[in-house]
C-alpha cells in the first residue's frame, strides 16, 4: 500500500473509531476517556509543568514553562507496538496547541517515532498527509532549527481539535514502534494555556481487510466518512 492510500485506510478504520472496536492493522489506540493508554513522560530542565493526563477530558495536556531562564522539554511517548504485517506504518490523531509566537518561532511541539527502542527522530514534515508543521523553531530548546508545530493552531480559541496523519516509513514484522510527542520552551515566555493537549491517537499498519459491511463505507471515503472520526467528540 502506497503512502497516499492512507485516506482509505483510515476511513476503513473509522467505522472502528466511531464506535471503538480494534481493527487486526490497529497497533495502538486510545481516547484516553478511560486511563492514560499506558503512554509515559519524560522531561528535562526543571519543567514547570509537564505532560498530565486529565481523565475527566479524555486528553494529556502540558504546559511547559516560562521565565525559568533555562530551556526545558517534556516528552510524551505511546508503549511499543508491534508491527504485524510488513509495509507501511501509519500514526493519526487529534491535537491542539499554542506555542509562543510573536514573528518568531520560539517554542514549539514535534512528533517523534521510535524504531525497535531506537532513539526518538522527527517525522519529516514530508511525511505528514495532514496536520504537517508550521515552521522552524528559532527559540532556545531542544527544537531550535528543527521543524515544528508552532503559534496557535486553527480553531484553538473554540477548543478544536486537528487531526494529523503521518507515514512512519516501511517496517518488517515484529518491528516496534513507539511515538513521541516532545514540547519544548525557552528561558521566558510561553504561549496560551494549555499550550499542547492531544486526544485519541492510533498507530497502525496494513495488516486489516475491511469487513463487507465496512467496504461500503471505504467506498465513500472520499466524501467525508473520515471527518466523522475528526469531529466525533468536539470538546
Amino acid at each position: 500500500m502506497t503512502r497516499p492510500a492512507i485516506r482509505l485506510f483510515f476511513a476503513a478504520l473509522a467505522a472502528g473509531f466511531l464506535g471503538h472496536a480494534a481493527s487486526a492493522n490497529e497497533l495502538y489506540y486510545s481516547d484516553f476517556d478511560a486511563n492514560d493508554g499506558g503512554l509515559t513522560v519524560v522531561s528535562g530542565g526543571n519543567v514547570e509543568q509537564p505532560w498530565v493526563h486529565n481523565g475527566g477530558s479524555g486528553v494529556w495536556s502540558v504546559n511547559g514553562s516560562e521565565n525559568l531562564g533555562a530551556p526545558s522539554f517534556s516528552g510524551l511517548r505511546t508503549p511499543p507496538a508491534m508491527v504485524t504485517a510488513t509495509g507501511p506504518v501509519y500514526f493519526g490523531g487529534r491535537h491542539r496547541y499554542s506555542f509562543e509566537y510573536d514573528g518568531i518561532l520560539w517554542d514549539g511541539g514535534q512528533v517523534r517515532v521510535s524504531v525497535n527502542g531506537g532513539p526518538y527522530n522527527a517525522v519529516p514534515n514530508a511525511d505528514f498527509l495532514s496536520g504537517g508543521y508550521v515552521g522552524v523553531i528559532q527559540g532556545n530548546n531542544a527544537l531550535t532549527g528543527q521543524e515544528a508545530y508552532n503559534g496557535d493552531s486553527p480553531g484553538y480559541a473554540n477548543n478544536e481539535f486537528q487531526v494529523v496523519e503521518a507515514y512512519l516509513g516501511d517496517h518488517p514484522a515484529g518491528t516496534t514502534i513507539s511515538v513521541e510527542f516532545l514540547g519544548a520552551w525557552d528561558e521566558f515566555a510561553r504561549g496560551q494555556l494549555p499550550n499542547w493537549e492531544i486526544t485519541e491517537v492510533v498507530i497502525a499498519d496494513t495488516g486489516f481487510v475491511p469487513e463487507p459491511s465496512s467496504l461500503a463505507l471505504v467506498a465513500v471515503a472520499a466524501g467525508g466518512l473520515f471527518v466523522g472520526w475528526r469531529r466525533r467528540r468536539a470538546r
